[in-house]
This record gives structure tokens, C-alpha cells and sequence, in this order.
């Protein structure tokens, strides 16, 4: 039997969340070719990984939700990321400010979205086809399978990032939340400017961290 097979009847409903992590993240600077297989094998290999973080029954929902941060933070480029959702006002930040942005950025990211998720459960994961797209991106189609509920369509963009590749976005059903992101941003920084942006990024991580530990 195939690791796809294998590990596809095991991964929990973190992938739903995982998918709703990855839709933040937009298109970013082209980087070097992405093989396709070399993205198949990827996208696979992270869900084996993180089916064994959520199938340790034996720790905490805490405990798992960092080994989850751990994880993810080694196949997301966040830096690459950050600056694309950041828009326009990257080019007026200070270098002090990219700095923290990037920082709080991060945080903000795997914060929210492993503490909003880590104890989903009974969602499988099946990759479907993997695809070449455009000059440096490679596309795996998977399917996100819920119990007594309709299958989640989820295209994971795959691009090689410093010569390792990394998830840049996700299509749910079609949709990508990257706009989306870089649109609430836009509107922070509109009203409040960078630094109140870094001012709200940090009070949302701050609360999500609170209500982790009680």
C-alpha cells in the first residue's frame, strides 16, 4: 500500500484547518522551477507528519497545537509570504518595521489558526493530481473528506523557496482567502498605519496565546 493510501484514512480535520492556514498566504515573487513530483511528494510527506502530531492521543491538545506550530513552521515561507500580504506599504515600511511585522506576522499566523483547529478530528485527506502551473509553481489537487458531509476541494500552490519548497496558497473549492488577507490588512493600515497593524497582530497573538495556556 502506498503512504498516500496509508496515511489518508488517518489525518484528522486539521487539514481543514491547515487549508484555511495555507488561504492566507498569496501569490509571491517567482522563485525556481517547481518539480511536480518533487511537490506531490511534499504535499505528502507533510500530511504524514502531521496525521502522527494528531494522532499522539497521548499529549495535550496544547502539546499537539505546538508540535503543530513546529511543523508548519518549516513548510510555510513566511518571510516571502508576509511581504505579499503586507501589499504596497512594504515598500514604505521602515527596516525596523518589516522586522517586527515579519515577526508578529508569523506568530499572528501559526497562533490563530493551529489553536482554532488542533482539535478537529475524522477528516481524511486524498490526493487527487498534482500539476504544473505557470514558470515556478506546481498545484496538488487533494480532496479534504468529512464525515456526512461533502468533500472540500483543496489545490495546495507549491513553489521552491531558497531551494526547498513551500506552500504559497490555497484554493478552497476554487477560492483563494489571499486577497481577502491582504485586503483586511490594507484596511488596518489604512485607518492605523503600519504600526497599528503590528498593534493589532500583536493583541489577537497575545489572546490566542492567553487562552492556549488556561
Amino acid at each position: 500500500m502506498s503512504n498516500r493510501s496509508r496515511w489518508g484514512a488517518y489525518v484528522t480535520p486539521l487539514f481543514v484547518a491547515v487549508a484555511i492556514l495555507f488561504a492566507v498566504f498569496g501569490r509571491i515573487p517567482a522563485g525556481s522551477a517547481t518539480d511536480v513530483q518533487q511537490a506531490e511528494t511534499f504535499i505528502n510527506d507533510l500530511g504524514v507528519k502531521l496525521a502522527e502530531v494528531l494522532s499522539a492521543t497521548d499529549r495535550s491538545p496544547a502539546d499537539r497545537e505546538q508540535d503543530l506550530k513546529e511543523l508548519m513552521g518549516t513548510g510555510i515561507g513566511f518571510s516571502v509570504i508576509g511581504r505579499f500580504v503586507l501589499g504596497r506599504t512594504w515598500r514604505k515600511a521602515t527596516a525596523e518595521q518589516r522586522k517586527n511585522y515579519q515577526k508578529m506576522f508569523k506568530q499572528y499566523v501559526l497562533s490563530t489558526y493551529t489553536r482554532r483547529f488542533s482539535t478537529y478530528s475524522n477528516v481524511g485527506f486524498k490526493i487527487i493530481k498534482a500539476r504544473k502551473a505557470g514558470k515556478s509553481d506546481a498545484v496538488v489537487k487533494t480532496a479534504l473528506k468529512r464525515p456526512d458531509a461533502k468533500d472540500i476541494q483543496a489545490d495546495w500552490r507549491v513553489r521552491t523557496v531558497n531551494g526547498s519548497p513551500k506552500i504559497v496558497d490555497v484554493m478552497i473549492e476554487g477560492i483563494s482567502m489571499a486577497v481577502t488577507q491582504r485586503q483586511d490588512f490594507a484596511a488596518v493600515v489604512k485607518k492605523s498605519g503600519i504600526d497599528g497593524l503590528l498593534e493589532n497582530l500583536r493583541g489577537q497573538t497575545a489572546t490566542t496565546a492567553t487562552a492556549s495556556s488556561q
